[in-house]
């Protein structure tokens, strides 16, 4: 209920930002758009949580206590984050601006709900059913918002690395491993190469998957399939390699792997 409250902080203090940013005119910086990305991936950790405890028996999360409370404590980091650098925190955003936001929230809300059943009157049932799939799709969806991190701002140094990474992602089939101590920069060379103008070209979805709280193979096909917006099965790690081996040209950057593959018992 805590994490709840404070999403709901979170999203207000965000629809404040949007507004502010319409009303002057001016668009959301770069790093305030990386904040929201940062921010939308530990909400589908919290997820993809929630839904792996929904889904395991009594007995299984008893024994993997440990595991659990580290995930969670990789999610209530991420929203700890985001309350410092939203403000939440700091009282930044006065409580009473919050409550204005969600009465206009609600406001729209509603006028939509009117429009759509005036529209209704005038409408067959059939062609209003189809509307109201396409409106309220995402709502029954367990697909997540998953935002691909913005191309480095900063990125010097690594011009013939990039080269080689986007000639090794252009070829059929394209496997690439970036490897290098910690805040060497390889999650920025891979941000580049997603962005690369020959890598979106070759590949009609891009995914950006983060494997930071991942600690073994159930968990990281959980993420993979969340990423996807595909629904959690029981034969899932099938059910991915189907729905990747169906679609079209996909790409998919594993970042921060080494966290589950290290564990030798799990590298295979």
């Amino acid at each position: 209920m805590r994490m709840i409250s404070q999403i709901d902080e979170l999203l207000s203090a965000i629809l404040h930002l949007c507004v502010e940013s319409d009303s002057a005119e001016d668009t959301l910086s770069p790093a305030t758009l990386h904040n929201i990305g940062k921010f939308a991936d530990t909400l589908q950790k919290i997820h993809s949580f929630i839904e792996a405890q929904q889904k395991n028996s009594k007995f299984r999360r008893f024994f993997r206590q440990s595991e659990n409370t580290a995930q969670l404590e990789v999610c209530n980091a991420g929203l700890r984050h985001a309350l410092d650098v939203f403000g939440v925190r700091n009282s930044l955003i006065a409580t009473t601006e919050l409550a204005d936001i969600r009465e206009q929230a609600e406001k729209r809300h509603e006028e939509l709900v009117q429009l759509f059943i005036g529209k209704s009157e005038a409408m067959g049932s059939y062609a209003v059913s189809e509307i109201s799939k396409s409106l309220f799709s995402l709502g029954n969806s367990t697909a997540s918002l998953v935002l691909i991190p913005a191309s480095p701002k900063i990125f010097h140094g690594r011009n013939e690395e990039l080269k080689q990474l986007v000639h090794l992602l252009i070829q059929n089939p394209a496997r690439a491993a970036i490897l290098g101590p910690g805040g060497i920069g390889k999650t920025s060379l891979a941000t580049a190469a997603l962005h690369h103008p020959d890598v979106s070209a070759r590949y009609t979805s891009r995914h950006f998957v983060s494997c930071e709280s991942v600690a073994n193979r159930d968990d990281l096909v959980s993420v993979i399939i969340s990423s996807v917006g595909l629904e959690q099965s029981r034969n899932a790690s099938k059910h991915l390699v189907r729905y990747f081996s169906q679609s079209p040209a996909s790409i998919l950057v594993l970042d921060n792997l080494e966290t589950c593959w290290e564990p030798l018992d799990s590298r295979e």
